[in-house]
């Protein structure tokens, strides 16, 4: 037998190895970032790579203190061997780099705006995005073995965690898109859906929605001709989870099947890239085409008719129908319509599902969604098409999160769990999202059976009466902040990084807007102090730590009209409009904070250049006319404001224009983009200016 000492000193040195190359690749890429998407695209990759690395690194170290035998080692040293050539290769890149960059090469390079070609064409990025996929294919296997508390729970789970791996590695050839060329993609630019996907599978547990792959209603939907399913469910009943077992599920059914496509998108509430028919539509065309054999003809004829601008809803239409008729099955799975705003987008997209729909044999499409009336009419479900969410098989999908979730992180009320399982069975109706808040709760009750059972006696009875509450517990003295807070992920045009969101807060809206350091959250957990349970934190190493409101059904409470049924925010009730002026105001005070003829000092200001305007035209004008003026009249910062909208990734520098030029242009752009007066006075200020020379 092999000493484990050795087996796991030999897997910790490949592992090293791999943290290295992608450390030093990052370093080359990082000192480009912003220029090109592509290069955006690996060195986040390769970022991730070394974040997975790193884990599974402690985690090796953690096993190998407690001298595990080497039947788990062996397992995870099998793992390891299986992507030790796809480390070696980012190693050998590297080596290549440090050959291409001779020391001193880097600043001269920088200093006169150049880069060597190596490194950035399209095959060697191609080539390291691949040997980071097959890296991490390889190792989430390594890394679920660790996970498991001991050796008999290993052997049992290790067959059930092999095919989940090899589902993930088909969830990256699927949606990796490298049969597309980067040109193509760059172009097209498709959401990415395995972000979503990716996410929802954290909070997944196993077992979760088998009730339904295993049903009757999904067969009959994988082998129906032109098949429709629509899982129509309330707020917080786990329809997202369904979706992604859905997808699992197809998966499976497409293995030996190279004629059967497979695609899936998310409408997103806290991303606007990820709202409107044309986000899905792109989407769908890159992920089935990057499946055909054959090639991708329709996706590039697409491309030579509208190069140089931006492809129509009805051509990506169309060219979604000839892809899916290039397949004998297509199975698409669409999750949370209900998150495509029904005011700006809804109703394009509905027609669009409709027409979709018409006269294609081969496509089978399921969809999830709230039962809205508009959702409802749009898609026309039969009965045997509908399933309605709230059933006996969801209460016992709850209940096995529930159980789960008490032996993994609630030990310390072991011996209660009966007593804490009853209760929260018993109270969630149907609602994975109120059992999720109450564990929150339950996290910080104080150890005491006495206050345990207060605790379990008083369970709020509804969704928003538990959000009622955890708003009532804010303290007093960050109520301001955390109104102002909601206020701004309930609107914000993208998810915004923490230091985003600390900037924002710090803007004290009085009049005039001011910004105030000494209101500015320090750091994420001031964030999460301020507004406990209500927002979550999505780490990122390489773009930085973004900030959302942890579930859809907050933005939706807090939305609430004050003559509904139901309970509304109170003083924390976000009114769309003024939330949208409010956050104007903020982009325009942080854009005033601008050092003349100097970078933004500020995290906010790129956002807030690029942003503004959006806002502005959701808001209230008349309240935003003094700041707009103020703004657009100072020569120094209007010229930094021209100079931001082209520092961000996507823009280019242009460095050959005067900043005179800048302004012309900017004024120009801003003008036909705002209504009514401001826009007027400003363009006659871009006249009075352009007349002077």
């Amino acid at each position: 037998m092999s000493d484990p000492l050795s087996v796991a000193g030999s897997i910790v040195g490949v592992v090293s190895l791999g943290i290295t190359a992608s450390q030093g690749l990052i370093n080359y890429y990082e000192a480009f970032r912003g220029q090109q998407s592509a290069i955006d695209h690996t060195t986040r990759k390769l970022a991730h790579l070394r974040d997975f690395l790193d884990d599974l690194r402690r985690q090796l170290d953690a096993r190998n203190s407690q001298h595990e035998d080497d039947d788990l080692l062996s397992s995870v040293r099998s793992s390891v061997e299986d992507c030790a050539a796809a480390i070696y290769g980012l190693k050998d890149e590297l080596n290549k780099f440090d050959k291409t960059f001779r020391p001193g090469t880097m600043a001269g390079l920088l200093a006169a705006g150049r880069r060597v070609a190596y490194p950035f064409r399209e095959r060697t990025l191609q080539r390291l995005n691949e040997d980071v996929d097959d890296v991490i294919s390889c190792l989430s296997f390594a890394v679920q073995v660790l996970q498991q508390s001991d050796i008999g729970n290993i052997q049992r789970g290790i067959a059930d965690i092999q095919v989940s791996i090899d589902d993930n590695r088909a969830l990256l050839d699927l949606v990796r898109g490298s049969q597309v060329s980067s040109e193509i993609r760059a172009w097209l630019k498709a959401p990415d859906a395995s972000i979503n996907f990716n996410e929802i599978l954290k909070r997944k547990h196993p077992g979760t929605g088998s009730w339904f792959t295993e049903g009757p209603d999904f067969t009959t939907w994988l082998t129906k001709p032109n098949s429709f399913l629509w899982l129509a469910g309330f707020a917080g009943c786990g329809k997202s989870v369904l979706a992604s077992t859905t997808i699992h599920s197809v998966f499976q059914h497409r293995r030996g099947h190279p004629r059967i496509g497979v695609a899936f998108f998310f409408f997103t509430f806290n991303d606007e890239s990820k709202q409107d028919a044309s986000a899905m539509l792109r989407a769908l065309v890159l992920q089935l085409s990057s499946q055909l054999g054959h090639g991708h003809t329709h996706l590039s004829g697409l491309y030579d008719a509208y190069r140089h601008a931006t492809p129509p809803e009805s051509a990506l239409l169309e060219c979604l129908h000839d892809v899916i008729r290039d397949f004998n099955d297509v199975y698409i799975v669409l999750d949370a319509l209900d998150e495509s705003p029904r005011q700006k987008h809804r109703g394009t997209l509905l027609d669009i599902l409709a027409d979709l729909r018409k006269d294609e044999p081969g496509l089978h499409l399921l969809v999830s969604s709230r039962d809205e009336v508009d959702i409802r009419e749009g898609l026309k479900a039969l009965p045997e098409e509908t399933i309605k969410l709230k059933n006996e098989f969801i209460d016992r999908d709850i209940a096995s999160f529930i159980s789960q979730y008490l032996q993994q992180r609630l030990q310390r009320w072991a011996e209660f769990h009966d007593k804490i399982e009853t209760a929260l069975t018993t109270g969630a109706k149907g609602v994975f999202r109120w059992v999720e808040c109450q564990f929150k709760i339950l996290a910080d009750c104080p150890e005491s059976e006495d206050l345990l059972e207060k605790q379990l006696e008083s369970l709020p009875p509804t969704l928003d009466e538990t959000y009622r509450r955890m708003l009532d517990n804010i303290p007093l003295a960050s109520k301001p902040y955390a109104r102002q807070m909601l206020a701004v992920l309930c609107c914000a045009s993208r998810p915004l990084k923490v230091d985003e969101l600390t900037d924002a807060i710090a803007v004290q809206l009085d009049d005039p807007p001011t910004y105030n350091t000494k209101r500015k959250l320090k750091n994420a957990e001031a964030i999460h102090r301020v507004c406990p349970g209500l927002v979550e934190i999505d780490k990122d190493r390489y773009y930085g730590d973004t900030v959302r409101l942890a579930h859809f059904s907050i933005r939706e409470f807090l939305e609430l009209d004050p003559g509904s049924e139901r309970i509304d925010a109170g003083f924390y009730r976000v009114v769309p409009q003024d939330a949208h002026t409010d956050v104007a105001s903020i982009c325009l005070a942080v854009l005033r904070e601008l050092v003349p003829l100097e970078p933004a000092t500020l995290a906010l200001q790129f956002y807030a250049a690029r942003y503004w305007p959006e806002h502005y035209r959701s808001g209230r004008a008349d309240r935003l006319e003094a700041q707009i003026l103020q703004l657009f009249t100072h020569h120094s910062l209007f010229v930094n404001l021209s100079t931001l909208l082209r520092f961000p990734s996507g823009y280019r520098f242009c460095y050959s224009e005067p900043p005179s030029r800048w302004r012309h242009c900017l004024l120009d752009r801003w003008c036909q983009s705002v209504p009514g007066g401001v826009g007027r006075r400003t363009g006659g200020l871009q006249r009075e200016d352009s007349s002077a020379g």
